[in-house]
């Protein structure tokens, strides 16, 4: 018998009370260096941008256009001159502000590169501090943070290999999305053209028109594109187990840790779904701490109780000393299927 997603929760509010600040710590960087929450939340960084400019303001300045028949050119050219002047000294006190935001830009442009490089070997190393921590206890959290870059090249291939599979499920959203929306211009475009009054509404009318036009065929759109979209969403559950696979069984290659947790997921997703699920009043509070919870304790509350559930599903025998260089790690039980090469 299986835990449920609250005996889940209670085991990871109890490992979390071991080494909270050090889960909050880790958590935060492996969140920065793009080891996202087990490939079943939301990616942190997704909708983070810098604008590399601010935007002026320049209603209060008339620029109008040169007209030199009814006056001196001279003149003309001075109280333009004299109307600009404000601008400058604006300019000298947003020039900090503007280097400050080219600055964030190229940062978080870097970034978003390394990340495609250290986002698989932080996730293992942080997978493996996880799994200590719900075993036993890690007596050093940022070695064991980066351990994962040991295996670098894995670790990198299963982080490509598992966003490129999940990729290519999320073109049939995509797709169906387009697909939608051509097939509503089609209906759309001779809809308004046969409308022989539509150049004669009034305002108010017409826009009442178009909205009671416009309005379900987004709702439809909307809905097509959501039905399509579980594909990906059930493969995210299917690969959410290979970085915990990787870590207790590091002759695993890329593939076989995402094959592996596709057999053993099977018959588990919806378990793990409603885990997350179970989550939802703690995102409603994060969303009205403007994520200033998740950042302090949901989110490493979130990764504890996964680590549970992968626990749950493949317990260590005897014991996993996974947190031991000395002692030989045993290998947990695989699932049928997924063969063990060595």
């Amino acid at each position: 018998m299986h835990a449920s997603a609250r005996e889940l929760r209670k085991t990871a509010r109890s490992n979390l009370k071991k080494r909270r600040w050090w889960a909050v710590l880790l958590t935060m960087v492996t969140v920065w260096l793009g080891g996202t929450s087990f490939l079943i939340g939301p990616d942190p960084l997704n909708g983070v941008s810098f604008s590399p400019a601010p935007s002026f303001n320049f209603s209060g300045y008339d620029f109008g256009s040169p007209d030199f028949s009814g006056g001196d050119a001279f003149y003309y050219t001075t109280a333009q001159v004299q109307t600009l002047s404000p601008l400058p000294d604006a300019m000298l006190w947003l020039m900090p502000l503007l280097l400050i935001a080219v600055l964030l830009a190229l940062f978080s442009t870097a970034v978003a590169f390394a990340v495609i490089f250290t986002g698989g070997p932080i996730r293992l190393g942080y997978s493996r501090w996880c799994l200590q921590m719900h075993d036993a206890d890690a007596a050093r959290p940022f070695a064991t943070l980066f351990s994962g870059f040991r295996t670098f090249g894995k670790g990198m291939g299963l982080y490509w290999w598992s966003y490129l599979k999940l990729f290519l499920w999320q073109l049939i959203g995509l797709g169906a999305m387009t697909v939608a929306f051509v097939i509503y211009l089609i209906i759309l475009i001779p809809t308004l053209q046969a409308n022989e009054a539509l150049p004669f509404m009034a305002d108010e009318e017409l826009t009442r028109y178009l909205l009671g036009l416009i309005a379900p065929g987004a709702a439809v759109i909307t809905v097509v594109t959501l039905l399509a979209s579980i594909p990906a969403v059930i493969a995210r559950y299917r690969y959410s187990m290979a970085y915990y696979l990787m870590i207790e069984n590091p002759y695993l290659s890329a593939t076989d840790a995402v094959r592996c947790s596709i057999h053993l997921m099977q018959g588990h997703k919806w378990r793990l779904f409603c885990l997350n699920l179970s989550f939802i009043g703690w995102r409603l509070l994060d969303f009205f701490t403007l994520g200033l919870l998740g950042l302090l304790y949901l989110n490493a509350y979130r990764e504890f109780a996964v680590t549970a559930f992968y626990r749950d599903l493949v317990p260590a025998s005897p014991v996993s000393q996974l947190w031991s260089n000395q002692t030989e790690v045993p290998r947990p039980a695989m699932p049928e299927g997924c063969g063990q090469t060595e």
